[in-house]
């Protein structure tokens, strides 16, 4: 269970607009048909229509229609087709129409159809191919303008979460921290400051992520602090405790928010899972539980958590205007995989690396430091980048007898990504560069240049996050650079894109 309310349908803003310009690229001169019953117009209109409003198997069979009737297959209509299919269920295709959409049209449609499609890939757990589209939608707003480039920036941040790249989710979550705040949009600025404490969680830093937390319920009073506790027990180095924590909450499967009035909506509903099986859908309006009233989402969660797997639990639902009773059986959030608060990422990419730094850690107290270099090093070429583990390496790289090299092919490796860098014609093609330097980092990452370079790349890339921890570690790796002032003064133009990312 989620406590953050759905994400807000940022499409149906456009809806109306986007109505009359599907109408009118869509049917062309001599497109209506003959017979009223093929004609394509109330088609598209109702599927449009539907839609707009969520509507979306409806939406489906309409424009599908509408298109066999003989509208013109536009941007645009196929832009609410491969909406209405990503939200109803025929995922693959809705992608496809969403990328004929964006071959032609206009700038923001475009930037909704891709965060569309990102965000298809992200609920598959496929962020290797959600990120792409993110960063596409933020590149083409760097004004970060448009609902749809700031939800890309917490999504992006969630997917780097995912991918075990901490520092990069920390600062893409700090910037739409900041331009939720910025637009006085509490809900999703407390999304934005909990994505940002799960990053700092995954880099050890629990007090600070603490502290973030903590300010989460005044933003959204849907949140739930025990959601994270698992979260925390990992970085703690209690994984038993977690799973303990896990086993032990009851799990219902479903997306709430608070509407006005009281009660718990129904906003999504997991497949599989005991809401699911209970017969629950979405729009549902929960308003008791075994009887009892229920005063809001965050209160109902609570009784769901406290309840436990295996409970029976009586709703009381208020659906389309009608009254319903539903009986549920509550499973196990660890039976669940959680995969929406990012447990099982902590549990992949921080546990090994709690392992490793606590064996490091003893072996620097022990005086080996040899044996510590060479944990970081192993933990580095096996998990993304992680600043607080680079710096360690960085600080016992010279210390050790003999210092470290940097090996000929590393060398070779660097030359490559940078010459293709610059060459570059695409922004995949930069990001792909960037990923092949950080690669050739992973084999000398007491390497200065390596991370000047990674600095600067990500610098032209537009990443000030990034760009910040890798200059960082330049000036680390190399305290006496001759050209250290002008590397600070990039990285506190850095720190002042990340306060104002709209600057």
């Amino acid at each position: 269970m989620t406590s953050r309310g759905a994400p807000r349908r940022w499409w149906r803003r456009i809806a109306a607009a986007a109505v009359a310009g599907a109408l009118a690229g869509a049917v062309g001169p001599g497109s209506a048909a003959q017979n009223l019953s093929d004609d394509p117009v109330p088609l598209l209109v109702d599927g449009l229509t539907n839609a707009a409003l969520g509507k979306h198997e409806q939406a489906i069979r309409d424009l599908k229609g509408a298109l066999a009737a003989g509208a013109k297959a536009t941007a645009e209509l196929l832009f609410w087709l491969g909406l209405s299919q990503v939200k109803g269920g025929e995922v693959d295709q809705g992608l496809a129409n969403l990328q004929k959409s964006t071959a032609e049209g206009d700038p923001a449609r475009i930037r909704h159809a891709r965060l569309l499609a990102g965000e298809a890939h992200r609920k598959r757990s496929d962020c290797a191919r959600a990120v792409p589209e993110f960063l596409t939608v933020r590149d083409s707003d760097p004004k970060l303008t448009d609902p749809a480039t700031r939800m890309a920036l917490a999504y992006l941040a969630d997917c780097y979460l995912r991918l075990g790249r901490f520092d990069a989710a920390e600062a893409t979550a700090r910037m739409a921290e900041t331009v939720f705040r910025e637009d006085g949009d509490k809900t999703e600025q407390g999304f934005a400051t909990r994505l940002r404490a799960v990053a700092l969680l995954g880099l050890g830093d629990a007090a600070q992520a603490l502290a973030l937390l903590r300010r989460v319920p005044a933003l959204n009073p849907d949140y739930a602090l025990e959601d994270d506790l698992p979260a925390f027990f990992t970085v703690q180095g209690r994984p038993d405790k977690a799973f303990d924590t896990l086993v032990l909450q009851g799990y219902l499967g479903a997306g709430l928010s608070s509407p006005k009035g009281g009660g718990a909506r129904i906003d999504t509903v997991a497949p599989g899972g005991p809401a699911a099986a209970a017969g629950l859908a979405a729009g549902d309006h929960v308003v008791a539980i075994n009887g009892v009233p229920v005063a809001d989402a965050r209160i109902f969660a609570r009784g769901v958590r406290q309840a436990g797997p295996g409970t029976r639990l009586d709703l009381r639902a208020d659906r389309l205007g009608a009254p319903v009773e539903v009986a549920v059986v509550l499973g196990s959030r660890l039976d669940a995989g959680f995969h929406h608060r990012q447990v099982p990422d902590l549990f992949k990419w921080h546990l090994p690396r709690h392992l490793a730094v606590t064996s490091a850690e003893r072996a620097e107290l022990a005086g080996d430091l040899h044996s510590a270099f060479l944990t970081y090093w192993q933990l580095v070429k096996a998990q993304p980048p992680d600043s607080r583990v680079l710096e360690r390496l960085i600080r016992l790289a010279g210390a050790v007898t003999p210092q470290p090299v940097v090996p000929v092919k590393v060398h070779a490796l660097a030359r490559q990504a940078m010459d293709r860098f610059a060459q570059a014609k695409t922004t995949a093609e930069a990001d792909g560069a960037i990923t092949d330097m950080e690669n050739a980092l992973r084999w000398a990452p007491w390497w200065p240049i390596a991370h000047l370079n990674l600095g600067l790349m990500h610098m032209a890339r537009g990443n000030p996050g990034q760009a910040a921890v890798f200059l960082r570690l330049f000036l680390k790796a190399d305290p006496q650079a001759g050209e250290r002032l002008q590397v600070e003064q990039r990285i506190a133009t850095l720190e002042a894109k990340l306060r104002n990312p709209r600057q």
